[in-house]
């Protein structure tokens, strides 16, 4: 992964510096995974001093030369410290629609709109939005598969207890940053970049001014992949594919999803099986590593499945799009005016569905643990015969995707309002 992504640095015309020892995310792994409260202090511990050595070295060697920062809004601990003390112009990025904390609008983990465009806040409703803040991020990230499981919940509780994190956002604050609350805790109060479409997100969110958002579509990792090979186009393309973090050994033993492989296993035994009983449909599924249980000779003829595909080239010919509603995903979808049939699974997922179905582009299919053949079916029937929601799509492409050059001057212009640099 690391090489492959200095690969798309370099590409870009970027010079690429890796900052700290190649054992940060050796540390990162032994913190999550261990059961012991000691031991995941000890990690954090380690991890804190090598990152901020790292970045201290990094701040001695460009404050001279440093002119602007991008920094991700969820790893800016502690280079906040690094940063805010070199007084250089930062704006944050995200990849989701995480937000600042609000009383008009839900955490990202939601997975319906609380309050609708054009509606008025209430207090009921302002109410709702506060339960919401306060209980989804415990329910997405600890009784959600694939986060903390119950024997590792004590130590990642003490592991977030006792961090420092503190003390670093006290010492940026005295620097000049300001901090506010998201999904995550605690995130510095800078201008912010999404990397998704606008007309996706809540109303309160799309006024601010301090929030400008890209979504141009860019081409990822190039595939040998022979995924068209006998694809007839007289039959429905449907493109299924799984969250991104199914990659490496996180299925292996020890892996951070080892304990639910089982459940999402049988989310993709579902599908194949329903669209089997389709003839008349085909199924290109991109399943990561789960697609080395499926023997070609043992899947229906009209369900192919592989590891990873090139999925705007794929998405160029679906009829539609099953998913757990990723950020990239749900992206390259409206941009491509596919219609999106989405199962979320964790975090950002849940309010990209509900986002998806708000718009008007697709549906929230709900529990992907729960889900049956059944159901499955007369979903993708609906989906595949709704005129309002084909429409609602190929709408959303034409009246929302922007060309990069555009969102280059809209970036360009954002810097310079927020930070006086110009690029």
């Amino acid at each position: 992964m690391d090489n492959e992504f200095r690969e798309h640095i370099e590409k870009q015309g970027f010079a690429y510096t890796a900052i700290g020892p190649l054992n940060i995310r050796e540390l990162m792994n032994k913190r999550r995974r261990t059961k012991n409260i000691i031991t995941a202090w000890k990690a954090s511990r380690e991890l804190e001093s090598t990152i901020k050595s790292s970045l201290n070295e990094f701040a001695d060697n460009n404050k001279e030369s440093l002119e602007l920062a991008f920094l991700g809004v969820n790893a800016t601990y502690p280079a906040s410290v690094s940063f805010s003390s070199m007084k250089v112009p930062t704006i944050v990025f995200s990849t989701t629609y995480e937000s600042r904390f609000s009383l008009h609008y839900p955490p990202v983990d939601v997975s319906r709109p609380i309050v609708k465009d054009g509606d008025e806040l209430n207090w009921w409703r302002a109410l709702l939005h506060f339960a919401a803040w306060t209980f989804q991020r415990i329910k997405r990230q600890v009784v959600e598969p694939g986060f903390v499981s119950p024997t590792r919940f004590p130590a990642a509780l003490t592991t977030w207890l006792l961090s420092p994190v503190s003390r670093q956002r006290r010492q940026s604050r005295r620097n000049g940053w300001k901090f506010c609350y998201g999904e995550w805790g605690l995130r510095p109060s800078l201008p912010e970049i999404v990397i998704g479409h606008r007309a996706l997100d809540w109303e309160p969110l799309r006024q601010s001014r301090d929030r400008l958002y890209l979504a141009s579509l860019t081409r990822r990792r190039e595939f040998d992949t022979e995924w068209s090979q006998g694809l007839e186009t007289d039959r429905p393309l449907i493109y299924l594919n799984m969250s991104t973090v199914f990659r490496g050994k996180v299925l292996a033993p020890g892996g951070a999803l080892f304990r639910w492989a089982r459940v999402y296993k049988r989310y993709l035994d579902v599908v194949i099986a329903a669209l089997g009983m389709r003839p008349e449909w085909q199924l290109i599924a991109a399943c990561g590593p789960f697609a080395e249980v499926y023997e070609p000779g043992n899947l229906p003829e009209n369900v192919r499945v592989f590891d990873r595909v090139p999925q705007i080239e794929v998405l160029g010919k679906a009829a539609l799009a099953i998913t757990p509603a990723g950020a990239a995903t749900t992206r390259e979808c409206a941009s491509l005016g596919v219609p999106i049939l989405a199962f979320p699974m964790w975090t950002d997922q849940h309010g990209n569905a509900a986002r998806i179905q708000h718009a008007g582009i697709g549906l929230n299919g709900g529990d992907f643990r729960k889900l049956d053949v059944d159901r499955l079916l007369r979903l993708i029937d609906r989906m595949l015969h709704d005129d309002a929601i084909k429409s609602a799509a190929l709408a959303f492409r034409e009246n929302q995707v922007v060309d990069r050059e555009t969102e280059w001057q809209q970036l360009r212009e954002f810097v310079e309002v927020h930070t006086g640099v110009r690029l």
